[in-house]
């Protein structure tokens, strides 16, 4: 069926026909972190129906056949955008090649990005590309 007038999205219809084609780069994911005087350690407590100029933190993150890459960066309350240079941050790498989604603590339990620079540095890139541009479909 045609896509309505109006509607965001790209056709991903192939995946009915060959569940394992690929039809995007990478998933794109963001969300807030609230009450973040205890640390990244409780990103979503107390931050569902809160006013966008009381996050403390961003969250962006892209999916890849082979990898998920989380960027935390601070959150400018005043001008509701994130700190992409200067403001304080944290980077999470996993690695996920083979990952056929049956067992999520045996992908997600080694922060991979101190010993992966050269991956954080083009992830990185692409997640802020993609986010800078307001992009919602890749």
């Amino acid at each position: 069926l045609p896509a309505p007038a109006g509607v965001d999205g790209d056709d991903v219809s192939a995946v009915f026909d060959s569940p394992s084609q690929l039809v995007k780069a990478a998933a794109y994911h963001q969300y807030p972190a609230c009450g973040m005087a205890s640390g990244l350690n409780h990103t979503r407590l107390g931050c569902n129906n809160v006013n966008r100029s009381d996050f403390d933190f961003m969250s962006y993150s892209l999916r890849t056949p082979d990898w998920r890459y989380t960027l935390w960066l601070e959150w400018d309350k005043a001008a509701l955008a994130p700190r992409w240079e200067g403001g304080s941050e944290a980077e999470e790498l996993y690695g996920h090649r083979g990952d056929d989604s049956s067992d999520m603590d045996r992908w997600e339990n080694s922060n991979l990005a101190p010993g992966k620079p050269a991956v954080v540095a083009r992830l990185r890139a692409q997640l802020r590309a993609f986010f800078s541009r307001g992009a919602r479909s890749e």
